[in-house]
């Protein structure tokens, strides 16, 4: 089976790594402490990694310009275009190189070597399609070894896939840290303000959004405090910019599963942006309560809107409860179903007729009175023409409607179930088909071994006499041990 690794596009997740120099600084431990000299690596912070570094031409010389990763005594690693001068290394930062003491770096590699092996590990993880464990520990290691940015596209890929993957958030809440994320704020009467953050969130994708609900947990400890928060979700729920209602719905979700139900529900179903969809119906998810399907199957069979049918196929998708799984082959049943008039029944017939009409004298009344004559001209109408009996079965619109449908339902069926049957609704059902029939099959009921058994194995019988009394409780098998 060919696997590929979809890299995430930079935009949104660069800006907020550059915002706390991951590009360039990697804080990887806790701070350094070397007087001086942590001074000058406090001024190397802003170092510029970008279009300066990719005219660098790598090699094995020390001296020379190249990109490299650093890690250093303390912890930290720095990715920037360095090289080593007497008894220190040169960092480049913009047009200038800042000086750091050799005595603080612990070791040194070329980025390309630490890029290659963390390519080679992803590969070897993505070979294993279901092991996500495998993955996630690949990208610890790249954030740990310097290459923040990479390890970063790693988590985003499996968060999009697999939102709720314990271990790929377990790596981001760990090194929260690394990502920039803003502390929360405080006014002059000491009154919580989570604002910082939840502007973070809402600006970034999945791994940094872990991140910051991570802080948003460890900032709101009190009762008063998460009842500030609740409040600030509340109001972000209603807000324009689908970001916010977005990272509001994944806070609910992982900090207050349960409460909201109703405005989550309505997300869920009706709200424009795509991700809010997904994030309210796994928030839903969260709370454990399987009854919250039923609302979702109803519009799913009931409604005659074609985009609130999708949306509740892809909400039971998200929610992750299995009792999904049968409604949604149901509808998936019914939309293959060929419709009237595909076997053979009539559907109903209207008359169209298209032609022309021609009118003509067809003759005259002849009228004589007082020594005159009257002429009337009769008129008459030539019909030529066609009449057409038509039965309308369907249109292209429909077809559009059906199949985005279809294609909804057979996402939320691999998300609940794990398989890819096929990429049709034929594969499907005939999946459901072969799972009732394995389900319904009987149990193989042991074979009980005769009494000349016995009579000819004599040394079997102390120790199947134990199995003989367990018999005494059942009436068939209790008849033959007494025959």
């Amino acid at each position: 089976m060919r696997h590929t690794f979809e890299v995430v596009t930079r935009g949104t997740l660069a800006r907020a790594l550059a915002r706390s120099f991951v590009c360039s600084l990697v804080v990887a431990a806790g701070p350094v402490t070397y007087g001086a000299a942590d001074a000058a690596l406090s001024a190397t912070a802003p170092l510029a990694i970008g279009a300066a570094q990719d005219s660098v031409v790598q090699s094995e010389d020390d001296t020379r310009a190249l990109k490299r990763i650093l890690h250093l005594e303390g912890g930290r690693t720095l990715r920037v275009i360095a090289r080593k001068s007497g008894e220190a290394w040169e960092l480049k930062n913009g047009a200038d190189w800042r000086a750091l003491p050799i005595a603080m770096v612990r070791s040194v590699e070329l980025e390309k070597d630490v890029l290659a092996r963390f390519q080679k590990d992803l590969r070897a993880a993505l070979r294993d399609e279901g092991n996500l464990d495998a993955r996630a520990a690949v990208a610890a290691r790249g954030f740990d070894e310097g290459v923040a940015q990479e390890a970063l596209d790693a988590t985003e890929v499996i968060l999009r896939d697999h939102p709720g993957h314990a271990a790929t958030r377990a790596v981001l809440v760990d090194r929260m840290h690394l990502f920039g994320v803003p502390d929360v704020g405080r006014d002059a009467n000491g009154a919580v303000d989570f604002e910082p953050v939840l502007r973070f969130g809402a600006q970034h994708g999945r791994s940094l959004r872990e991140a910051a609900v991570a802080q948003l947990a460890r900032s709101s400890t009190g009762v008063g405090e998460r009842d500030v928060l609740r409040a600030a979700l509340a109001r972000d729920l209603g807000v324009v910019l689908s970001g916010r209602r977005g990272f509001a719905a994944l806070t609910y979700g992982q900090l207050f599963p349960g409460e909201e139900t109703r405005t989550l529900m309505i997300h869920a179903l009706r709200d424009t942006s795509e991700d809010v969809r997904g994030e309210a119906a796994r928030a839903l998810g969260a709370a454990g309560e399987p009854g919250l399907v039923l609302p979702f199957v109803k519009v799913l069979e009931r409604s005659a809107s074609p985009s609130m049918r999708r949306h509740a196929a892809e909400a039971l998708g998200n929610l992750g409860f299995p009792g999904a799984v049968e409604p949604l082959v149901a509808r998936l049943s019914a939309l293959a179903a060929p419709k009237a008039g595909a076997t053979g029944r009539r559907v109903p017939h209207q008359y169209i007729f298209t032609g022309r009409q021609f009118a003509y004298i067809q003759d005259f009344d002849v009228e004589v009175a007082q020594l005159q004559s009257v002429a009337d001209p009769l008129i008459n109408v030539l019909t030529e023409g066609a009449v057409l009996d038509v039965g309308v079965i369907g249109t292209l619109e429909e077809k559009r409607v059906v199949a985005a449908e279809r294609t909804s339902i057979q996402r939320a069926l691999e998300r609940l179930t794990g398989e890819r049957p096929g990429g049709n609704a034929a594969s499907w059902i005939d999946w459901w088909e072969r799972q009732a029939v394995e389900k319904q099959a009987p149990e193989k009921i042991p074979e009980i071994p005769s009494r000349a058994h016995y009579r000819t194995n004599p040394q079997t019988e102390a120790s199947e006499s134990r199995q003989a009394l367990r018999c005494v409780a059942n009436p068939p098998c209790s008849r033959w041990l007494h025959g």
